[in-house]
């Protein structure tokens, strides 16, 4: 089991690493051939657009298929989308195939957490999660090198790589005899109508995590803006600032797997917030370039030390016959968010500066910091049978 759980995280890993060069390398491309900061944010908002349109088919898909084979297909899907890179370039098709890219890396990752709860035993699944973060932050910190150094110095390789990439991830997905998805029959035929039960017990939490996802959008979206037309800088510093929230989400999945038991503490979990607000701060108040990247390092840490125990709280407390579903709810949730404020970012840079918006978002997390360790203590006291009762309430 420990075989297949490393080699669906890898493959896994290779597919979210196509997504990122993708993202980096043509929110780049954008920037300096429009210098339209709007251009830029249709990158993340149509990043995430796709899937809350196939979410809900998905998590079905997830709950009634092989999820090995979906995987393998997707793997296949997204390796054809990229082939048209190597004929021509256009905004149009950098849009659309933004779309197709994160719609197949996000449902690999539902994919892979339907996954785990049948490949890893309940006890371990924090330290699970924390290895599924450092994969995350390694394909992270690869796809930005990639991207941004093809950006910077190779741009006409970069179709090339992508097509290695994404061809990893078929070879890496081919379905295996050796698994199989515990689907014992349930007294209760669990439905999506039980899915909002559980969506409505776990609301605070869910509206924390999607105002915070919210706010760090901003990070990709005023990128590439603050370094080119602020600090006047070029790719490379582009790409350490948002290569350095990766690092921080790898050192954080090294601690989080060290400490996983001490994470699941509401006290911690605020004051990590609340970090967040002071490192926003520095970003707006600080002019210097090489100061910029130690600020989202150390946001990348928080933000690791943060999703290693909710999520496996989630996948823990979910049964498996319903987690599929439950898991695309939640996903289209929190991320949610993220088109919506990539586009009012764009917007808002009209009227405001990048610096200015970097303080309003300071102030936001200030706020959130508070009621955030009531919401994560009332999770942390919730038991399986909890969400049992919930689901069989009549």
């Amino acid at each position: 089991m420990k075989r297949n759980f490393l080699r669906f995280l890898i493959a896994k890993s290779f597919i979210r690493l196509s997504s990122l060069m993708f993202f980096i390398f043509f929110m780049w491309k954008i920037i300096t051939e429009y210098n339209s900061i709007f251009l830029v944010s249709l990158i993340p908002t149509f990043s995430l657009l796709g899937y809350l349109l196939v979410s809900i088919p998905e998590g079905y898909i997830l709950d009634k298929f092989n999820r090995e084979k979906v995987m393998f297909i997707s793997s296949a899907i997204l390796f054809l989308s990229y082939l048209p890179l190597l004929f021509y370039f256009s905004l149009l098709l950098i849009y659309f195939l933004d779309l197709i890219s994160s719609i197949f890396s996000l449902i690999s990752s539902d994919i892979f957490y339907t996954l785990v709860k049948n490949l890893v035993e309940s006890e371990y699944l924090a330290k699970a999660m924390s290895i599924e973060t450092i994969s995350t932050a390694l394909s992270e910190i690869s796809g930005i090198l990639i991207g941004g150094i093809s950006a910077s110095f190779s741009p006409s390789l970069f179709p090339d790589l992508l097509l290695v990439t994404s061809l990893v991830s078929i070879i890496l997905s081919f379905p295996s005899s050796e698994i199989r998805t515990n689907r014992k029959k349930n007294i209760v035929e669990l439905s999506y109508s039980h899915v909002f039960r559980i969506i409505r017990f776990i609301l605070p939490a869910l509206i924390l995590s999607l105002s915070l996802n919210g706010v760090f959008i901003a990070l990709y979206v005023f990128a590439a803006g603050l370094f080119y037309d602020v600090l006047h800088t070029g790719a490379l510093a582009y790409t350490a600032f948002v290569l350095s929230f990766s690092l921080g989400l790898l050192l954080g999945g090294i601690l989080g797997h060290r400490f996983s038991a001490r994470l699941l503490n509401a006290k911690y979990f605020s004051i990590i917030i609340f970090t967040f607000s002071i490192f926003f701060y520095l970003i707006a108040i600080a002019d210097i370039p090489c100061l910029e990247p130690l600020y989202t390092l150390f946001l990348g840490i928080g933000s690791s030390l943060l999703n290693i125990p909710l999520e496996s709280l989630i996948i823990k407390l979910i049964p498996n016959k319903i987690l599929g579903r439950t898991n695309s709810l939640i996903t289209i949730f929190i991320t949610s968010s993220s088109p919506v404020m990539a586009t009012i970012y764009g917007l808002l840079s009209n009227f405001l500066s990048i610096k200015t918006i970097f303080m309003l978002l300071g102030t936001l997390i200030l706020i959130i910091s508070i009621p955030a360790y009531f919401i994560f203590k009332r999770l942390l006291l919730t038991t399986e049978d909890d969400i049992r009762r919930i689901i069989e309430k009549s």
